[in-house]
């Protein structure tokens, strides 16, 4: 038995039953790949040194987020290392092998302007704008996946439009109190360079970073072209 399903575990050798803040998670969250919901902490495979050390940092965020610090851990680096798979397994661990009644949310964020900009057009959408404030401010922990890729190709120096960094502003506002996991392809001076110094200072509020220099693109890397 996993050593964080062992939280679960009661004094008679049962697991307990799932609290009503267990649902969210699943039924809330976008994902950028549906694979992400196949992802755990357990099934990510480490071959580099610092893949293990993002093993041993998601333990201690996951620990720091059930107290419920307010604090951004930041997953840095190319597409393809593994940044979504810790960031849900996270969640994940969070939701299934702990006795913490958290809500926790994962939401990619190219997905979500999507849906934003679709409900323009579909008055009875209701993703629109304010139902993902909500939905952050609801939240108990919040995953912002692919950061900076709502905006077009990466490293294209794109700059999010007005109504996109208004968006942004207003939901790192909510997460000034809350645990927060944000991944990115992009350095901080491209993030200020795309939104303004004020939305990436918000998100980077007592912060911690794992930067992926060394790690190859599992999911091709096996290719032969």
């Amino acid at each position: 038995m996993e050593v964080m399903e062992r939280l679960l575990v009661n004094s008679r050798g049962r697991l307990e039953p799932k609290q009503h803040n267990y649902s969210m998670l699943r039924k809330k969250s976008l994902v950028g790949d549906v694979s992400t919901y196949r992802a755990s902490i357990s099934s990510y495979v480490t071959k580099q040194h610092e893949q293990e050390q993002a093993i041993e940092t998601s333990k201690e965020v996951i620990k720091r987020a059930i107290k419920g610090e307010a604090f951004s851990y930041w997953l840095i680096g190319n597409a393809g290392v593994g940044k979504s798979h810790i960031a849900w397994g996270i969640l994940n661990t969070i939701n299934e092998y702990t006795k913490a009644n958290k809500k926790c949310l994962y939401l990619n964020v190219p997905k979500m302007f999507d849906k934003i900009y679709h409900s323009f057009n579909n008055k009875e959408s209701n993703t629109t704008q304010s139902y993902f404030i909500e939905l952050v401010t609801e939240a108990d922990v919040v995953v912002l996946d692919d950061l900076g890729a709502e905006t077009g190709t990466v490293n294209s120096n794109n700059a999010a439009s007005n109504f996109t960094t208004t968006v942004l502003n207003k939901i790192t506002s909510e997460l000034q109190t809350k645990p927060s996991i944000i991944t990115t392809n992009l350095s901080k001076d491209e993030l200020v360079n795309m939104y303004d110094a004020r939305t990436v200072s918000r998100l980077m509020a007592n912060i911690k970073i794992t930067t992926f220099k060394n790690t190859l693109d599992y999911r091709v890397k096996a290719v032969d072209w």
